[in-house]
């Protein structure tokens, strides 16, 4: 039996064994002391976080796949003494709904929108993570008047990008395969591949807060969705119209997004320019988090009106 074959069969296994199917959230999470807040937004309840003075200008930070608001944990400290802070879970992470429905960039996007209206923010800086940089490359295309300077870390925007297993999730029985059984299984795996030195990053405390956030009811069900949403392939065709400031961090040692494509993006993006840290893998807002944190307030200060002080 060729390999093809047999991954056939255990999807087939997979989808017909009770309790094994990928199952979306049927109840309201229960929120218990998360010290964040949680609006309605697009039918969904979206957890997030604003820090920072009323009426200073906004900076909503926008996680990467699989992650949550607390990947941002280092860099709010850096930014609120002048900005307004602004961060959320994605539709489908952290501990925002995972209901059934649509989880591509388009919506992401929206529900990021909307949240800024429900705070009053009519435009506001981008700094996003990996995954959540496509959603805020996807606002400064579609409502480039909301969007100020924008500051994206590691990246992974092009489908070239994509690993085979997340482009193999995409046919179905194949994604119900994948994430049902090698998605939280093999997490230490691809955390090893996310950090220059992941004796240092992974601890046990780490794998266990993340395994318990897998184990969520339709987490994995909404990241096999938001896999299926990516449209990447007609979408990086695009990415020339951003008219937005931005400014690129990747890691050197980043094997997920890779810096090769960090090139790419700063040639193709009209304004654009890329640094590339030392010692420093896919997550260089906590790796590299002192000159994350410099690079970025730098950036977004550099949009500041002439005379105005630091």
């Amino acid at each position: 039996m060729n390999r093809l074959a047999l991954l056939v069969g255990l999807a087939a296994i997979l989808l017909s064994t009770p309790g094994c199917a990928l199952r979306y959230q049927s109840a309201e999470l229960d929120y218990g002391s998360d010290p964040f807040e949680v609006a309605e937004i697009d039918g969904a309840q979206i957890r997030y976080d604003v820090q920072g003075p009323d009426g200073a200008e906004a900076v909503v930070l926008i996680h990467g796949f699989g992650s949550a608001l607390t990947a941002w944990d280092l860099l709010v400290p850096a930014l609120r003494d002048r900005y307004r802070v602004i961060r959320l879970d994605l539709a489908g992470f952290g501990l925002s709904s995972k209901y059934e429905g649509d989880y591509g960039p388009d919506r992401q996007a929206a529900i990021v929108l909307a949240l800024m209206d429900r705070l009053g923010v009519h435009r506001a800086h981008l700094v996003a993570h990996s995954y959540g940089s496509v959603v805020a490359l996807t606002m400064a295309l579609q409502v480039p008047d909301r969007v100020g300077r924008v500051v994206l870390a590691g990246a992974w925007v092009y489908d070239e990008q994509v690993p085979w297993s997340l482009r193999s999730a995409r046919t179905a029985g194949m994604g119900e395969l994948i994430f049902g059984l090698w998605y939280a299984e093999n997490l230490d795996w691809r955390f090893g591949l996310s950090f220059h030195d992941p004796q240092r990053w992974v601890s046990e405390e780490v794998m266990e807060r993340s395994i318990a956030m897998l184990q969520l009811p339709g987490a994995k069900a909404t990241a096999l969705a938001t896999v299926r949403g990516l449209d990447l392939a007609d979408r990086q065709l695009r990415y020339g119209a951003v008219r937005a400031p931005v400014r690129l961090i990747y890691g050197e040692s980043d094997q997920v997004a890779r810096p090769i494509f960090g090139d790419r993006l700063r040639i193709q993006l009209p304004s654009a320019e890329l640094h590339q840290l030392p010692y420093c893998g896919h997550f260089p807002m906590l790796e590299a988090s002192a000159d994350f944190n410099r690079l970025t307030r730098e950036w977004l200060d550099d949009g500041r009106p002439r005379g105005e002080a630091p």
